[in-house]
């Protein structure tokens, strides 16, 4: 070790240089994502307040599946048999509000759905 970090022994000082001005950008040539919803993704992204972050947000679509797996374990702890009707339902809708926090998060971000 000669300066005593792990970093300096994994990646040289060249690499760390460009690391250091690493500038993530995509690019999506989907025709469904750029005529359909990429729409319906602005009109998510203008529900949210600026102040929040995209990881919060992520964070906050994560709670719905931690609701659904505590609902789970309430109404339907053994795993076995059909549980309530609209528990399957809460299901879809926790999934739904898990995926849209994850996918907006970059526009909340960057607004880079415009």
């Amino acid at each position: 070790m000669a300066n005593g970090t792990a970093a300096y022994e994994c990646v040289s000082e060249e690499a760390l240089s460009h690391l250091k001005t690493y500038k993530y950008s995509s690019v999506d040539k989907s025709l469904i994502s750029r005529y359909i919803l990429k729409h319906y993704w602005n009109g998510f992204v203008e529900l949210l307040p600026m102040w929040l972050a995209p990881n919060m947000v992520t964070l906050l679509g994560f709670c719905f599946i931690l609701t659904n797996v505590a609902c789970l374990e309430i109404w339907m702890p053994d795993l076995v048999g059909p549980g309530p009707s609209w528990l399957y339902y809460s299901f879809a809708f926790g999934l739904w509000m898990w995926e849209r926090p994850s996918s907006i998060a970059a526009g909340h971000n960057s607004k880079e759905y415009d």
